[in-house]
């Protein structure tokens, strides 16, 4: 997405990047389904200990996910968003977030284990974590492409959603693909 969004930018096709956003979305929205439908079904459990996690530990971790898993498409979410934004030299979303993040992080992780037991708070906690930066870069990106559209209709990058933005899924994702196993692979 950041070579598409920025290559678009850097073309002056800023209609570009909001067809880019959508089918980033889109395609992440699609892998995250069946993987958080797998995390809420608890089926990491027995995944991770077919894996020769010890079976305390991949009960733990299936648990842990199992509970967890509206972090998925959340994140698939912000992290687009935020891409789209520093594409277009925008990195303040993303720094605030993180700062929000960080300062919400203690409390809530304290507030969540205090109120709902260990594993059903930190499992809150991240959710509610995640919900909170997905909220907050998607209403700064719905602020500021409102405020461009309005203040110079020629730079806007954001039209609506539209079912154009699909129709390059099948080249974006021939690109997206092999960036996210690269990235993966440098993990």
């Amino acid at each position: 997405m950041e070579t598409c969004c920025g290559q678009a930018f850097g073309a002056a096709q800023y209609s570009l990047l909001g067809l880019v956003l959508q089918c980033a979305q889109a395609l992440c929205l699609l892998i995250a389904a069946p993987a958080a439908a797998a995390w809420a079904a608890g089926a990491m459990g027995p995944l991770l200990l077919w894996l020769g996690q010890p079976p305390e530990t991949a009960a733990a971790a299936g648990r842990l996910l199992q509970l967890t898993w509206p972090v998925l498409p959340l994140l698939a979410i912000s992290e687009t968003t935020g891409q789209y934004l520093l594409a277009q030299g925008v990195a303040a979303p993303a720094s605030v977030t993180g700062l929000l993040q960080l300062a919400a992080a203690a409390p809530a992780f304290w507030l969540l284990v205090q109120w709902l037991g260990w594993l059903r708070g930190v499992a809150a906690a991240q959710v509610a974590l995640q919900l909170l930066a997905a909220t907050f870069v998607t209403s700064w990106r719905v602020i500021r492409d409102r405020r461009v559209s309005r203040s110079d209709p020629d730079r806007a990058t954001w039209h609506g959603f539209t079912l154009e933005s699909l129709k390059g899924l099948p080249s974006y994702t021939r690109f997206a693909v092999p960036a996210a196993c690269m990235v993966c692979l440098e993990w």
